[in-house]
């Protein structure tokens, strides 16, 4: 605990003093994005050894837990107090509007459950300070650094530069297995072990909190980079005319191709559909596809939590679905129908306290397991209300701007809103199956209270 809180103060300390030296430019991507894919993940209280268990008590960074302090939480505070340190006259610029005001309900939230005598854990002053950190410093952020479509431009190609930094890295692990986290922070990765062995080689793990995440990072960057190359935005600037001209389609070659090797299947899906979306958009009314997207979700979820299809009881006691479930196991994809028994498992302790949650992160404690989604841990620690805040917070700008975008070619700069929209709407996705979310979707989400005009205000 202390050598992380030594080391979250130095990175702290770097960066309060240097961000005043660095061009403006690229101040946040430095501090923030470099931060998040290097900085050590938390102080795991309980690492096991391999082959003693599973380490499923431990959760995402992005919901109140033990896991605290955190390097998502101590990332987004360092780089919020740099901007109002340093650029106090860009949040001076801010005019509060109705999306601040549910992200203030959401990290507010375990006030609430507190008023309605829920027994909190972490404690309610704890519980806000983590969603504050984590939810609403990289929300100020991306208000403050997101003024335009140069502005999100301008991000969005720094994830792609510093990502490519990390390309080496990621080659290493996938040949030898992930060993960096250990070399370079001098402790095990509980993590290290889950899905690394793939069909071919490894999934790195790097420094993230989990191979899952590394693959949903790679896979939406690889994204970003098409839109940049199909969009003739350049990614690097040479002075050559033969590196100008080749240099921007080799790099986001290279990331695709990791992207692949990381052999994440379902972040692998989510970048195909993510890219077909993009492609199809312009056909199709917008509204259309954002409408039925959610109402196939809604309709699912509600089916999914009240347990109205008996998934665990078709796919153990019928034929049909023992045969799916072994297709699915054959094809080395066995973790899917595995995190849906553990949702499954778990949605008994929900039904109880469906509206307000049970206000405690380990809620599922009794089980001897967790779910592995990171819709269901929210809905039972915060309940329907929170969870639908915390949606709200995390999807309503994107749903708001595709459901405004006017039929005209996304592949273009100023249509980089659309692309911000559906990053965060994709990436977000992953959560039905996943506890370790896409970080920058928050800051991208709130980016767009701006590029969104003729959103709510």
């Amino acid at each position: 605990m202390v050598y992380y809180t030594i080391t979250y103060s130095i990175y702290f300390a770097l960066c309060v003093g240097l961000f005043g030296f660095l061009k403006r430019d690229y101040r946040v991507p430095l501090v923030w994005i470099g931060g998040w894919l290097l900085m050590p993940v938390t102080f795991y209280p309980d690492l096991i050894a391999e082959g003693q268990g599973f380490p499923y008590w431990i959760v995402g960074l992005s919901l109140p837990s033990d896991l605290w302090p955190n390097k998502l939480w101590t990332v987004s505070v360092t780089t919020l107090l740099c901007l109002i340190f340093y650029e106090w006259d860009r949040i001076k610029q801010l005019r509060p509007c109705v999306w601040d005001a549910f992200l203030l309900a959401w990290c507010f939230w375990p006030v609430v459950q507190w008023s309605f005598g829920l027994d909190a854990a972490p404690k309610v002053w704890q519980s806000i300070l983590i969603l504050l950190g984590v939810w609403g410093a990289p929300w100020m952020i991306g208000r403050v650094i997101i003024f335009s479509v140069q502005d999100a431009m301008s991000f969005l190609r720094w994830m792609v530069v510093i990502t490519s930094c990390l390309v080496p890295l990621a080659l290493v692990e996938w040949l030898i297995r992930p060993i960096l986290y250990g070399v370079v922070w001098w402790e095990s990765h509980p993590f290290r072990f889950d899905g690394a062995e793939r069909y071919l080689g490894f999934r790195p793990l790097l420094f993230f909190e989990h191979g899952n995440q590394y693959g949903l990072w790679i896979c939406m960057v690889s994204v970003i980079g098409i839109w940049f190359l199909k969009s003739k935005q350049p990614l690097l600037s040479f002075r050559s005319a033969f590196l100008q001209r080749y240099g921007d389609p080799f790099l986001v070659g290279l990331i695709s191709i990791v992207a692949i090797l990381s052999q994440s299947v379902g972040a692998i899906v989510l970048m195909l559909l993510v890219t077909c979306y993009l492609l199809v958009l312009p056909c199709v009314h917008p509204k259309y596809l954002v409408a039925a997207t959610g109402i196939l979700l809604v309709i699912g979820g509600v089916l999914y939590l009240s347990n109205t299809i008996p998934f665990r009881k078709l796919a153990t006691e019928t034929q049909l679905g023992r045969k799916v479930v072994d297709s699915i196991r054959k094809s080395g994809r066995g973790s899917f129908s595995w995190r849906i028994s553990q949702d499954q498992k778990a949605l008994p302790l929900i039904r109880d306290h469906w509206m307000m949650g049970t206000a405690k992160w380990d809620w599922w404690r009794e089980l001897n397991t967790r779910p592995w989604g990171y819709f269901v841990l929210l809905l039972g620690q915060f309940g329907a209300v929170g969870a639908t805040l915390n949606l709200v917070v995390l999807l309503g700008t994107s749903l708001n701007a595709l459901f405004r975008w006017r039929r005209n070619s996304v592949w273009c700069a100023n249509q980089v809103g659309v692309l911000c929209a559906a990053i965060v709407v994709f990436s977000s996705l992953d959560g039905l199956m996943n506890a370790f979310l896409f970080a920058p979707a928050t800051v991208l989400a709130a980016g767009l209270v701006r590029l969104s005009v003729s959103g709510p205000s």
